[in-house]
Parts: C-alpha cells; sequence; structure tokens
C-alpha cells in the first residue's frame, strides 16, 4: 500500500475512534454525570498505555 493511502486509514480509523468517543462521553454524561466521562477518559488512557507498552515489548522508546 502507497504511503498516501496509509495515512488515509489512519486519518479515518482516528475520526471514526474519536466520534466514537465523543457520542460515548455524550451518553455518559447524560445518564451519569461529569464523573462517568472523567471514568471513561481515564479508562481510556491507561487502555492505551497498556497497548503502548505491550506493543514494544516492555522496551523504552
Amino acid at each position: 500500500m502507497r504511503p498516501g493511502r496509509l495515512n488515509a486509514v489512519l486519518v479515518v480509523g482516528m475520526f471514526v475512534g474519536m466520534a466514537a468517543g465523543s457520542a460515548l462521553g455524550s451518553v455518559l454524561q447524560a445518564h451519569w454525570g461529569w464523573m462517568a466521562v472523567v471514568l471513561l477518559a481515564t479508562l481510556s488512557s491507561l487502555l492505551a498505555f497498556a497497548v503502548r507498552l505491550a506493543g514494544s515489548g516492555g522496551r523504552r522508546a
């Protein structure tokens, strides 16, 4: 695949992920308030950190 196409896949994936996160955050805010949104942000950050550590095999980048 050419680099331009890979960049397009990355940008589309980021857009879809951010849109889904925004929609989920809105639902959480409406039903359970701000603390649920904070919990979602914290859990997603920890998940991203875990994926990063697992992908590096424990090595420092």
